[in-house]
């Protein structure tokens, strides 16, 4: 499904809605992360908008797919590597295979990506910022997902950050903490995306 920035947020700003009044997980960050990972909704995985991938946990269905990734080991064993070139940095740009975790739906993946947060021990930072929600702290939350390397990507949390900030999606962190204002504060976007409940390739 291909969507403008603004379709993606009406269609998407009810699940980050409602998984911040489950897990805690800004809104902001979740739908900011979601437009970020999947291009607007152009590269979703059967339904896995965060890039979620299938670790030795993971015990569901998972797909195989290409990607890229920036790292230090020359020889980190992926299932395929297509090409591995080193960069000024002396890190090393990868295009490779690997699995992904493949979702029933996208309230799945919602909720998957903050349970996948809160019990992996390199997130630890993560949950302990949740606990005690302050204003700004969806913008500590992009620089923790940074720092604990959520993705290898470089300027990630700016990116979060500017993402977050051009949309306003910070109304949606206010609309999650004030349940009454949901319905009347959040898009609902056009009807025929709604009903379309597959994003994902395949």
């Amino acid at each position: 499904m291909i969507y403008t920035p603004q379709q993606f947020i009406a269609h998407y700003a009810p699940y980050a809605v409602a998984c911040m009044q489950q897990t805690k997980f800004p809104a902001s960050v979740s739908l900011a992360q979601a437009a970020l990972e999947t291009g607007w909704g152009k590269a979703a995985i059967q339904n896995n908008l965060f890039g979620v991938k299938a670790d030795s946990s993971w015990t569901g269905p998972k797909q195989l797919v290409v990607t890229t990734e920036i790292l230090s080991d020359a020889n980190y064993p992926f299932p395929e590597v297509i090409s591995c070139t080193k960069r000024a940095d002396g890190k090393y740009n990868y295009v490779c295979k690997d699995w992904f975790r493949v979702y029933l739906n996208e309230a799945d993946s919602f909720a998957d990506h903050a349970q996948f947060l809160k019990v992996n021990s390199n997130y630890k930072d993560i949950e302990d910022m949740l606990a005690q929600w302050v204003d700004g702290g969806a913008e500590k939350v992009c620089d923790a997902l940074e720092h604990d390397h959520y993705a290898t990507g470089v300027g990630y949390a700016n990116t979060l950050k500017s993402i977050i900030h051009y949309f306003k999606l910070n109304q949606y962190d206010d609309a999650a903490l004030t349940p009454h204002l949901v319905m009347n504060n959040i898009p609902k976007g056009d009807e025929n995306l709604q009903a379309n409940g597959n994003n994902g390739i395949g």
